[in-house]
């Protein structure tokens, strides 16, 4: 849980999809997909957003116009008032949220009967399905609906995640950038360097350290060719290659919470990947489901760059 509490905490993004047209929130045929949704539910509702993060779909329930009252809840420690600039446009509504945070969906800390409707995206298939369906019956008002995104196996988004995580492990794997930087940074950051950096002989080391890392970095990148690989490469790379271009500014604490950070990003990709569902694990939850809910259906949801989703809904 330490990888996401990390990323919550630090991130200036109400979702995982810190990057492109999702920066600023939901957009485009995901929110789309997602107001027409909330035009099927009674206006003035109450609904809770499972597996909330920062609270980017419940910030798209609230910015819907259908006067919700909002509650979001997560396992990892999240503090989205405190981590979300609530002063951008995009953003101000985030306080109209109730956030629950350490609030694991298989532990919901709610009266029977409690919601108009539930919802998640990519959240509540962290938990574990057979105790946290179960929870969000029990918290459901009778009729309650809830609504989910699931990730799935063969979608854009885990395939992208797998070519990140291949990038991230050749950066990180032993004996390669990662330790031939630590070591660079080690040595120059040192006293042993610094007060003596204008003899001739570290000059010349540094120099051929220096190009050795550069050249280690050309030979990554061309292992990487491609354009998703080629964007990953990119963004791990505006992470390391500070700390050979502007090595003066920079400490081995530095360099090592950037690992960290990486390290957590890599453990991020890799639960993504691993609860990424697959057809028979959404018939298998379908078939539990229909036992105590009224009506349980799916369906793969696809946008114009490919597969995205599975979406569940449960009625109460």
């Amino acid at each position: 849980m330490e990888h996401w509490n990390e990323y919550w905490t630090t991130s200036n993004s109400v979702h995982s999809f810190s990057e492109g047209q999702y920066s600023k929130g939901y957009d485009g045929e995901l929110r789309s997909i997602w107001n027409a949704v909330f035009n099927s539910l009674p206006k003035s509702a109450q609904g809770i957003d499972i597996g909330c993060g920062n609270g980017g779909l419940a910030l798209l329930a609230v910015q819907s116009g259908n006067n919700f009252d909002m509650y979001g809840c997560d396992a990892a420690n999240i503090m989205p008032l405190a981590s979300v600039d609530t002063t951008q446009e995009h953003f101000k509504m985030l306080p109209q949220i109730t956030f629950c945070p350490n609030m694991k969906a298989e532990d919901l800390s709610f009266e029977d009967n409690h919601f108009d409707f539930a919802l998640s995206q990519f959240g509540i298939e962290y938990s574990d399905l057979n105790l946290s369906i179960p929870q969000v019956l029990r918290v459901l008002k009778p009729g309650g609906r809830f609504i989910a995104m699931l990730h799935h196996k063969n979608s854009f988004v885990t395939e992208n995640s797998k070519i990140g995580l291949k990038v991230l492990n050749d950066f990180l794997k032993k004996d390669s950038i990662v330790d031939q930087l630590h070591a660079f940074v080690t040595f120059y950051s040192s006293s042993v360097f610094t007060s003596n950096m204008h003899l001739e002989e570290n000059s010349r080391k540094f120099k051929s350290d220096n190009s050795a890392l550069l050249d280690t970095f050309k030979n990554l990148q061309k292992h990487n060719m491609g354009d998703i690989n080629t964007h990953w490469y990119n963004d791990v790379s505006k992470m390391l290659v500070p700390f050979i271009m502007s090595w003066q500014n920079y400490s081995i604490t530095d360099y090592e919470q950037t690992i960290a950070s990486l390290m957590q990003f890599t453990s991020r990709l890799r639960e993504q990947i691993n609860t990424a569902k697959s057809l028979a694990d959404i018939k298998d939850t379908k078939a539990t489901a229909q036992k105590s809910f009224s009506s349980a259906t799916y369906k793969p949801i696809r946008l114009e760059e490919g597969l995205f989703a599975w979406c569940i809904e449960l009625t109460k």
